[in-house]
């Protein structure tokens, strides 16, 4: 399959996540967020099946009307604290600009009575999404666990609501 590039500057949407737009971003899906799942033993059907499914807050992102990532946030077991999560494709690249903008919004939306802090792992082979998470105000734990065989680095990442007051 060819590449699905939006030119910069195309119409961005953040509309509510559906089920019905996981298969597309799962088939398209960015090889780094690939890569991180494989690590952890989940495929990108999977976690974006989760992630809808148990998600207080889950967003699909559309270029011209097609989905090209999904982000949200579920509970843990711990109350007050969501576990941050997204799964892209590489058509965010070309709309990096416009999804900066826009997601940073809705992280801080996450950021209720419900969840006082948002919190996750994230691959440090994973560039991208580490930028895009300290853009959106995430601190970086800078001792990694070890996943897998492989010993992969994971980073913590964490957001306070004190952190962006």
């Amino acid at each position: 399959m060819g590449s699905h590039m939006v030119p910069e500057g195309r119409l961005i949407q953040i509309i509510p996540a559906d089920e019905a737009h996981i298969d597309r971003i799962a088939k398209h899906a960015r090889e780094s967020d690939i890569n991180e799942a494989a690590v952890t033993g989940q495929s990108i059907r999977e976690g974006l099946e989760e992630g809808v499914r148990l998600s207080v807050w889950a967003w699909t992102i559309l270029a011209e009307d097609k989905p090209i990532a999904m982000f949200g946030a579920s509970p843990s077991p711990v109350i007050g604290i969501g576990i941050a999560w997204m799964i892209g494709t590489p058509e965010m690249d070309h709309n990096k600009i416009a999804i900066l903008r826009r997601t940073k919004q809705f992280v801080t939306r996450m950021h209720n009575k419900v969840f006082h802090v948002l919190m996750n792992y994230v691959d440090g082979r994973n560039d991208k999404s580490i930028r895009w998470l300290k853009w959106c105000g995430f601190k970086m734990n800078k001792n990694p666990i070890h996943v897998g065989p492989d010993k992969v680095p994971f980073y913590e990442f964490t957001r306070k609501q004190t952190d962006n007051v």
